[in-house]
């Protein structure tokens, strides 16, 4: 694999948080929920359910791109589909993964953030793509803002990588991926919305309000 994630930084799977040279640094999700709110109202079983089946589909994904994946039979049967989709989406695709779940910070911006992958489409063999794998019903709006966070914090994590796509796949219960238009972001402004939630989320537990 071409990317490997700087041991500087640290992930905690369950709490979902970061360090940063032992320092605590936060997480790009974290800053869009604590402005957007998105999993209000969602009991917390559903919410459990939901993570577990995500570490476990992201685990087997990994495994797939590392080309470790030791027979078929022992995937789970609810990751099944989900690594099937997968599978389709690097095919159809045309996607090569360079590195798989790396953490990543913005030393600018003071964010960090896990990348499902950084690799390279058929179409674009110059330019690299970080991709967001998502297993949900449906892929949110805020996506655009994550992978924008993404790609700022993979560029300087990596500096001098040719690190310029963002994207995002659903990998659907049925097999199939599924993307927004042709899956690909491209809208400028996305960068500043998110930093506007890093900015905000700041704020409001510095005065009080979170």
């Amino acid at each position: 694999m071409r990317f490997l994630s700087p041991g500087s930084i640290v992930f905690d799977e369950m709490a979902h948080s970061y360090a940063v040279e032992g320092q605590p640094v936060g997480g790009t999700t974290a800053y869009i929920e604590a402005v957007y709110r998105q999993f209000d109202g969602v009991p917390s079983d559903d919410l459990i359910r939901k993570r577990d089946l995500g570490i476990a589909v992201h685990a087997w994904c990994e495994l797939d791109d590392l080309g470790q994946l030791d027979g078929y039979g022992a995937v789970p049967e609810l990751v099944k589909p989900r690594l099937e989709a997968w599978r389709t989406y690097k095919r159809e695709m045309g996607f090569t993964p360079c590195g798989v779940e790396l953490l990543v910070f913005s030393k600018r911006y003071r964010f960090c953030g896990r990348v499902d992958a950084i690799g390279m489409f058929a179409h674009a063999p110059d330019r690299l793509a970080v991709v967001d794998r998502k297993v949900v019903r449906r892929i949110s709006p805020a996506t655009r803002l994550q992978t924008a966070g993404y790609l700022q914090a993979a560029r300087e994590t990596f500096p001098g990588e040719p690190i310029e796509l963002r994207a995002a796949v659903q990998l659907c219960e049925d097999g199939r991926p599924r993307m927004d238009g042709k899956g690909f972001y491209d809208d400028p402004s996305d960068l500043g919305v998110f930093l506007s939630c890093v900015s905000a989320a700041n704020f409001g537990r510095n005065v009080g309000l979170m």
